[in-house]
């Protein structure tokens, strides 16, 4: 299996890269800046922003899914910029044109899904995201409406506070609930999304995740 990694600098962005390539898989690799990027026998790297669409559509050939492993700083963000937001449009814009299907999105619970139930910790989390810093709720919440309007086969992985511990096996839920836990291992993470590309259990659906342990 080819993937495309966007964002894979970052530190989920890096284990999803290392783990698909230890399942034998190609990569292509989507960062502003590869430098860190170690070469490897299967990887590609695609240095641009997210704003050059042309290197979108370089990136995507070829690959049976596309993953985005990137989230927003919290720094302010210049009046109606929306960088993040408008790079998961553009890549959705490319995966149509090149007829690609399978699309994976790193998000939160500032994303909504239907399946969502009541958990008063949860709501409270991303009240305090919207209040605090309101550009990266804008931009996670614009990332997941991009992605739900794409007409694309996507899934949106949403984690909460995601942690250097090894991994220990996800637990995985459609929707929030009075159990969801916030810890989640980012290798837990990666492991979880590179399994969306052949796992069409959450097709278009929000699971929420949460480590084990």
């Amino acid at each position: 299996m080819k993937i495309t990694v966007f964002g894979a600098r970052g530190a989920i962005g890096k284990l999803t890269v290392a783990f698909a390539l230890d399942r034998g898989w190609e990569v292509t690799a989507f960062a502003r800046d590869t430098a860190g990027i170690p070469s490897a026998p299967g990887l590609e790297t695609v240095q641009a922003e997210l704003s050059d669409e042309d290197a979108i559509a370089r990136a995507l050939r070829g690959s049976a899914a596309a993953l985005t492993t990137f989230g927003p700083s919290f720094g302010r963000l210049k009046p109606g910029a929306a960088p993040l937001t408008n790079g998961v449009a553009h890549i959705a814009g490319k995966m149509r044109e090149l007829g690609l299907r399978r699309l994976i999105v790193l998000a939160t619970p500032s994303v909504r899904s239907d399946e969502d139930g009541r958990s008063w910790r949860v709501r409270l989390a991303v009240r305090l995201v919207r209040l605090l810093i309101p550009d990266a709720y804008r931009e996670i919440t614009g990332m997941g409406r991009e992605t739900m309007a794409s007409g694309l086969d996507w899934t949106v992985v949403r984690q909460i506070l995601p942690n250097n511990r090894p991994p220990s096996g996800v637990v995985a839920a459609g929707g929030v609930t009075g159990k969801t836990r916030f810890a989640v291992s980012r290798a837990d993470v990666a492991r979880f999304m590179l399994d969306q590309a052949e796992d069409r259990t959450y097709m278009r659906r929000l699971p929420v995740i949460y480590s084990k342990r």
